[in-house]
């Protein structure tokens, strides 16, 4: 698997030579999987997939301030895991020639304020984006402004989001899911959802056997990494940042680790 290390001193690659970085653009020419471990880092990095490639990219931020730029040519396939801690990452991408595809799955689990700007733009017809972005909010105010853009003369397109926020704290919690659709031959859909998880599915949790730790990590783990396509390594490795972020639950229902 190809790497790519971002920290606060710069970049560090282990990336075979089908992948070019230049500067803050990586050039993605073969088939590949790409995994980008993001610590304390705050940098703009442009990905460039050439025509016909198919990507596999899992992107771990932590106490990270990213910003994502995804760039498809024709027929380009792309699919992205996009977990961060404690971070505000934010990615655009631009679907630039016909047939281009991406399937985007972001969560986040956070303590700290933000406000994460997402922009879907289709510039040729008959391409397709997939957006699912989940936050769990254990402290301060959390924003969700998506923005799927579909150009005129894009016949064919296909731009669906989909948002929720599990909010355990009293700061608010906002999605704005904007479509800004110049054709009529498209199918656009948003949806959008902030509030906890259903008592009724704790108590069938619970029902089962399940202690509240048990049920919670569970729903947690499910709710953030759910819809992600990793590899047995990656998902273990998600799965151990959560356990590791929310310590033992407390009597009041949440984690020993969260202040909220």
């Amino acid at each position: 698997m190809n790497k790519l290390l971002l920290t606060r001193d710069g970049k560090k690659q282990e990336m075979d030579s089908n992948l070019i970085l230049e500067e803050n653009t990586v050039i993605i020419n073969e088939t590949t999987f790409l995994f980008i471990d993001a610590r304390d880092s705050q940098e703009n990095l442009t990905l460039v997939i050439a025509p016909e490639v198919e990507l596999q990219l899992s992107i771990l931020g932590f106490q990270s301030a990213n910003h994502f730029s995804f760039l498809l040519k024709k027929d380009a396939r792309v699919s992205v895991s996009h977990f961060g801690i404690d971070s505000c990452d934010s990615y655009q991408v631009v679907l630039q020639e016909e047939g281009a595809k991406i399937r985007y799955c972001y969560s986040s689990l956070t303590r700290n304020s933000a406000v994460i700007p997402i922009e879907i733009k289709h510039m040729a017809q008959h391409t397709e984006s997939e957006i699912s972005n989940h936050c769990f909010q254990v402290a301060g105010d959390y924003t969700f402004d998506v923005t799927g853009i579909v150009l005129k003369n894009c016949a064919g397109c296909i731009c669906n989001q989909e948002n929720q926020i599990i909010n355990l704290t009293h700061g608010k919690s906002k999605i704005h899911p904007n479509l800004l659709i110049d054709h009529y031959d498209v199918v656009a859909n948003h949806s959008a959802y902030v509030g906890k998880f259903s008592k009724e599915v704790l108590f069938y949790l619970a029902s089962r056997g399940l202690n509240p730790k048990e049920s919670y990590v569970l729903l947690l783990t499910g709710f953030l990494l759910g819809k992600m396509s990793l590899s047995d390594e990656l998902k273990g490795r998600f799965e151990n940042k959560i356990q590791e972020y929310g310590g033992e639950r407390n009597e009041s229902g949440g984690f020993s680790n969260f202040t909220a």
